[in-house]
This record gives C-alpha cells, sequence and structure tokens, in this order.
C-alpha cells in the first residue's frame, strides 16, 4: 500500500514544476504547523510527510531568512526537512547557540552539516579569517552542501568533507532514509544502504592540519557516542565548546554520551528535550 502511494504521488509530481511543487509543499507545511498539537493532528503529519518524501526527487534554489541574514539553499523538494528550513524553523536552538558561541577567526567543526545551512551561519559568525569544516555523511547530500557553500561565496573559509564520522576509520554502512534528516548509521529501515568512508575526528583534524578547533556541532543521528570516542585528542588538546543533539531514540545513546562527557571533566548544560531528541552543550569543567 504505501509503495503503491508513493509511486502514484511521484508520478503524480513528476509533471509539476520543482518551484510550485516546493511552493505547494511550503504551504502545506505552514499550515500543519498553524493546527494545535492533538494526537490527530500528529497523524495527519506524519501522513503528510511521507507524502512530502514521496514528491518526484526535484531540488530548488531558495532565499532563507537566517539570523545571520538571507543565505541561499539548494533544497529538494521530497524532503520535509528542507521545509523547515525554507521556514526558518529547524531547530532554532542551534541557531541561538552559534550566535552566542562563535566568535570572528575560529575554527568550527560542522559533524552531519546536510545542506549547510548552520554550517553558512557559522562562516558569517567566525568571517573570513575563520574556517568551517562541514562534514557530511551522505554522498548525494554532500554535493548540495558543496553547491550552498559556493551559492553564498563561502569557499574561501568553509571546506566541505565527504564522508560519516564515526569512532574508526574505515569504510562504513549508512541508512539513505526517505528524508535527508532522518539519514544515519543506525537507521533502521532505509531506502537502500550505501558504503562511505569513515574517519574519527582526532584523524581528520589531523588530516586536515588543523593546529586548533574551537567549536564543535553533533548531528550525527544516533552515531554521537561512536563521534565522541574517536575525538579524544581533539576534546583534550583543544576543543572548548561542544553542542550534541542526542537522539534518544537510539537504546542507551544519552547515558553513553553523559558518561563519556563525565569521563572527560566536560561540563554538560540541558538546552532542550522533546520525546526523540535533547540538545545539549558541553564545556571544559578545569
Amino acid at each position: 500500500m504505501k509503495k503503491s502511494l508513493r509511486k502514484l504521488v511521484q508520478g503524480g509530481t513528476s509533471i509539476v514544476p520543482a518551484s510550485l511543487l516546493f511552493s505547494i509543499g511550503l504551504q502545506l507545511r505552514r499550515v500543519r504547523l498553524a493546527l494545535p498539537e492533538k494526537r490527530l493532528v500528529v497523524w495527519v503529519s506524519r501522513i503528510l510527510d511521507y507524502c512530502c518524501c514521496s514528491f518526484s526527487p526535484k531540488h530548488v534554489m531558495r532565499r532563507v531568512p537566517s539570523v545571520a541574514g538571507v543565505c541561499i539553499l539548494e533544497l529538494r523538494v521530497n524532503d520535509p526537512y528542507h521545509y523547515d528550513l525554507a521556514l526558518g524553523i529547524h531547530e532554532t536552538v542551534v541557531a541561538e547557540w552559534l550566535v552566542k558561541n562563535l566568535r570572528p577567526g575560529e575554527v568550527f567543526l560542522d559533524l552531519g552539516a546536510n545542506v549547510g545551512y548552520y554550517a553558512i551561519l557559522a562562516a558569517k559568525f567566525i568571517g573570513a579569517e575563520g574556517l568551517v569544516i562541514a562534514v557530511e555523511a551522505d554522498p548525494e547530500v554532500a554535493e548540495m552542501l558543496a553547491k550552498n557553500v559556493e551559492a553564498n561565496h563561502l569557499n574561501n573559509n568553509v571546506r566541505v568533507v565527504s564522508g560519516a564520522v564515526t569512532d574508526h576509520t574505515g569504510i562504513v554502512r549508512l541508512g539513505r532514509a526517505p528524508a535527508s534528516g532522518w539519514t544515519g548509521l543506525y537507521y533502521g529501515e532505509p531506502d537502500e544502504w550505501v558504503e562511505v568512508t569513515g574517519f574519527t575526528v582526532d584523524d581528520l583534524v589531523k588530516t586536515l592540519q588543523l593546529s586548533r578547533v574551537d567549536a564543535v556541532k553533533i548531528d550525527v543521528e544516533g552515531a554521537e557516542a561512536r563521534v565522541l570516542k574517536g575525538m579524544r585528542a581533539t576534546m583534550t588538546n583543544c576543543v572548548r565548546r561542544l553542542l550534541i543533539e542526542v537522539h534518544r531514540t537510539h537504546a542507551g545513546v544519552e547515558e553513553e554520551v553523559l558518561d563519556i562527557l563525565k569521563d572527560r571533566a566536560f561540563a554538560v548544560k540541558l538546552l532542550d528535550k522533546d520525546g526523540a531528541t535533547m540538545h545539549v552543550t558541553a564545556t571544559p569543567s578545569v
């Protein structure tokens, strides 16, 4: 039934221009957000997200509002996450953290950069003398990320790295989800598995010959503990500020992340929490 519905929606939307299709999806998103958060509305929202994921896979360029002014993003019409970006409502707590914690001339790692919304914001905050390393595991999304960096004229201080940050170096399997914001090493029911290069943060820092790393954002869909295990040297030697989105639906991840941070003498502060995720910040306690 689901597959038939997806084929039907994809076939119908294949003849609709991408810009019109995105505008329609955007209006549906606005209507959904205006409705009260009740059980029926939640189910309707899930159905709308599924239909959105079933749109024909087209891309559009959009001017997107942000706390640092307008940025230009290539977005997918079949990705619910990208509509939230276009509306400027996706995880605003992350943008607020960037505003308060990034300074001109710093080096920032964006681990799980997706199409680059936060990497672009970070680049504007740290300025021409700073450096953003934007890492994205899905090769197709990493290509969009690179296009967005170029579209915003940030090639000089944003470096795109395609690959999955984890606790070892080698090939890893990435579960590609209907929406790019769900794709990850632990995604349970992927549309397909793709093999990508895996590496640790410590190895990445050595490879790029970074003398410092001031701040790190981690959004890796359940692999947060694996990332932290692979950045012991970086955390010990230079990182002063961490922002981690912890995916609490993955058994044991929350406890493991907090244990690692405690073991490495980082003080943790909770920013927000819902049924599926929470955002925490961490800074050295000594």
